[in-house]
């Protein structure tokens, strides 16, 4: 009692007024309704990847850009298991605290649900750069195709690239996860040992210098890469549109002057060329990284924010008097990142005419075998 009361002493009025504004059992009731929807969300996106995965085999992966959409698909499905492991983690949290630890765990939960928060983070930064990788193959595409077909883009050196960029997405996010872990503690409420969260006083400083400059400066990167693609893509149709159109009615004016066709005739004729000329394969590459760079930019500005914001105010973190607040803030850009990685199948399925076919063709096949 007198610790507690010599510690709140301790403590800034502006320190009393963040503890005051979310207390305990007001994050427990957030997170637990954060952690609903998450879960709910990583299902459903669990079963749009799977089906992302057996589509891009059937096409037969014979590009480095259907490749690399596959693997995309297998980041984002194991970002997504550790969404559902870690709301399963914090379900078991909450039902020890609800007995009174009359119920308790081999493990403790609240340790778990922590360290698969982190663990997410691999998966999630690279597909983060998987998204980034397809955005630039995919203007490559547009802007020089046959330059493209030269340079050999293909399954292997997709596998390659990716490969390595698995490695860079491990080997950043070490240093985090050594200064913290599960060890047999003490836990006075069980009046037992348990394996429980253990971290270093270290941590902060080693995720300042490392885990906050990567998570703020990558999300940006990568935004900015994208978006120059989409700006690079729409420039190129544009200029093709115009190349095309100029081409169309210059043709039309010379042979207008040898055989001139009915007024009603030249007017009709008009639209069509349009058509055409703002269809086939670029223009559905245009829309899908104009989709995905859209999603993309929405679910991942909040982690830069975050990152920053916690960056500049040292007490947000897990072991201060603000964890509340930051923990909320944290689960509102979870549930962010899992929107980002839970519907790319909807992507997919409305741009790529191509994954269309194989969708239907899979679909129809599994229904005439059952």
């Amino acid at each position: 009692m007198l610790k507690n009361i010599s510690h709140a002493m301790n403590l800034s009025s502006q320190e009393i007024l963040f503890q005051s504004l979310m207390t305990d059992d007001e994050y427990i009731i957030l997170e637990g309704l954060m952690c609903l929807i998450r879960s709910c969300l990583a299902l459903l996106g669990i079963v749009g990847n799977t089906i992302n995965v057996l589509t891009f085999i059937s096409m037969g992966l014979k590009d480095g850009v259907t490749t690399s959409f596959m693997l995309l698909s297998m980041s984002d499905s194991s970002y997504l298991v550790t969404v559902i492991a870690r709301s399963a983690a914090f379900a078991f949290m909450v039902s020890e605290k609800l007995s009174g630890y009359y119920i308790w765990y081999p493990v403790e939960p609240y340790g778990v649900y922590i360290f698969v928060g982190h663990a997410g983070r691999i998966p999630y930064i690279l597909s983060n750069m998987i998204n980034t990788l397809v955005a630039i193959m995919r203007c490559l595409c547009v802007v020089w195709p046959f330059r493209l077909k030269s340079l050999a883009f293909n399954r292997t050196l997709a596998l390659v690239v990716i490969n390595t960029l698995t490695l860079f997405a491990v080997t950043s996010y070490l240093p985090v996860l050594l200064f913290m872990g599960m060890t047999w503690q003490f836990d006075p409420r069980l009046n037992t040992s348990r394996p429980a969260l253990w971290i270093s006083p270290l941590r902060e400083e080693v995720k300042h210098v490392i885990w906050t400059a990567r998570d703020a400066l990558l999300p940006f990167v990568t935004q900015l890469i994208m978006t120059v693609c989409v700006v690079i893509m729409i420039k190129h149709l544009k200029s093709s549109y115009s190349f095309r159109h100029g081409t169309v009615n210059h043709f039309s004016n010379n042979m207008s002057a040898l055989v001139m066709p009915p007024l009603e005739k030249i007017s009709n004729s008009q639209p069509k060329i349009s058509t055409i000329a703002l269809t086939g394969k670029d223009l559905q590459a245009l829309r899908q990284v104009l989709l995905i760079t859209s999603v993309y930019l929405i679910c991942n500005t909040p982690t830069i924010v975050i990152n920053i914001t916690s960056l500049l105010e040292r007490k947000l973190s897990i072991d201060s008097v603000y964890r509340n607040i930051y923990l909320s803030v944290t689960g509102c850009k979870h549930l962010f990142q899992t929107i980002n990685s839970s519907f790319s199948v909807l992507v997919y399925y409305k741009c790529s005419s191509r994954y269309r076919h194989h969708f239907i063709l899979n679909g129809s096949t599994t229904l005439n075998v059952h």
